[in-house]
């Protein structure tokens, strides 16, 4: 079980999952004092944070178990993975671009022409982490949207199945 579901509420949970994604969203700017967005802001030391994390949940929660048992360690390492993730790619979106690949290039890449303090580049993460809150909000307050938003997705794939001969 992923969800914790007996033990938390939807509300503690979304607390919970924004806490730990932003803790990931922010690991990658400790490598300010050495080879900033080298060291720490590549997909294989995000990988490793994010298995050893895993690891030590694992035990952690396993010698907890009989006070948390409805908490699975991915609860806790999802989050963090999609916040040091999302920051990698919007550092992405910048002039000065990521040594992704590091160690095995050290070539940054950059997909954009933005600068890091850019307020374009700022407003637009901001309105992304808005919508997404709102959008879990929204989720948690009417539960039968995503039903809703199934049933249309079906019509729709349906629909172009059949155009298809």
């Amino acid at each position: 079980m992923i969800y914790p579901s007996h033990n938390m509420s939807e509300v503690n949970f979304m607390i919970l999952f924004m806490i730990i994604g932003a803790i990931g969203a922010w690991i990658p700017d400790a490598d300010l004092k050495i080879k900033h967005r080298v060291a720490l802001h590549n997909i294989f030391v995000c990988l490793l944070i994010t298995i050893v994390l895993y690891v030590l949940f694992i035990n952690i929660l396993g010698r907890l178990a009989i006070q948390l048992p409805y908490i699975h360690p991915l609860i806790l390492v999802i989050p963090f993975f999609l916040g040091y993730i999302s920051h990698l790619l919007t550092d992405l979106l910048t002039v000065y671009g990521v040594a992704i690949f590091w160690p095995f290039s050290s070539n940054r890449v950059s997909l954009s022409k933005f600068k890091s303090n850019s307020i374009i580049l700022n407003t637009i993460g901001i309105l992304i982490a808005i919508s997404m809150f709102f959008t879990k909000l929204y989720i948690l307050i009417n539960p039968n949207i995503i039903e809703e938003v199934s049933k249309i997705l079906k019509i729709f794939l349906k629909s172009l199945y059949s155009l298809n001969p």
